[in-house]
């Protein structure tokens, strides 16, 4: 047995959450349907919209325990339905030479409360795992900080100019691979962003003076005042103010 550098438990998509997300949707909109189609009354087929969906996420979302060591990262995964029924756990080891890139950040949840997380896109099933501050903010950060000091020695490493004299003398030596994984920016660092949060900030200008100048009903304005202009105003401090 080895001891972790740091570990936390929080909970998380045991797969890729897009494609989690895409599944319960799939899943709950065709229990849906085919109650529609055998004429089941309407609550009944809400109940298999929403009840798809759970199931689904039941299975995808879990209890995760993260340790991490020199060589890579542990996952230990109760997931919701199966650790209730059968207590059946699972174990996932994530090797650094199976990692591509990664990413650290922080971004807002639908509840409007701002939350980190550190994304590591793999080279192997599931592609993505997301690991978020949401549920345990000490843990994570004490994880956070032992992962940047580990995955600092795999950072892509800037070329050295070798002098011809010397590479002459010396003999050729046999290296170890470096495994090099590189950070991505932000999404809110990116080109893209300045022009998506461009496009928003004059779809909100224009479509407030059309409210001021002709009118909107109260939904209209609860659409442009709840969402459109909360939206636009984070943007705008994510892309070109926040450091």
């Amino acid at each position: 047995m080895r001891n972790p550098k740091a570990q936390f438990c929080t909970n998380g998509f045991v797969e890729n959450p897009y494609s989690t997300i895409g599944m319960a949707t799939a899943a709950g909109m065709g229990l849906m349907f085919m109650g529609i189609m055998t004429g089941l009354h309407v609550y009944i087929c809400m109940a298999l919209l929403f009840g798809g969906i759970l199931l689904v996420f039941g299975f995808s979302i879990a209890t995760i325990k993260y340790e991490i060591f020199d060589d890579g990262i542990t996952q230990q995964i109760r997931r919701k339905i199966p650790y209730q029924l059968w207590k059946k756990e699972e174990n996932r080891t994530i090797n650094w030479h199976e990692v591509k890139s990664y990413k650290i950040d922080f971004d807002k949840n639908r509840s409007g409360k701002e939350y980190e997380y550190i994304k590591l896109y793999l080279k192997k099933s599931p592609g993505q795992i997301w690991i978020t501050d949401q549920i345990n903010r000490t843990g994570f950060v004490e994880f956070k900080e032992v992962f940047l000091q580990i995955i600092e020695k795999h950072e892509p490493q800037k070329p050295t100019a070798t002098p011809q004299t010397e590479r002459a003398v010396q003999p050729p030596q046999l290296k170890a691979e470096h495994i090099v994984i590189e950070r991505k920016s932000s999404f809110y660092d990116t080109f893209f962003a300045k022009i998506v949060t461009v496009f928003f900030l004059i779809l909100t200008a224009i479509l407030l003076a059309i409210g001021f100048i002709h009118g909107f009903s109260g939904t209209q304005w609860w659409k442009v005042n709840i969402i459109l202009l909360p939206g636009t105003i984070y943007m705008m401090r994510r892309v070109f103010f926040a450091k």
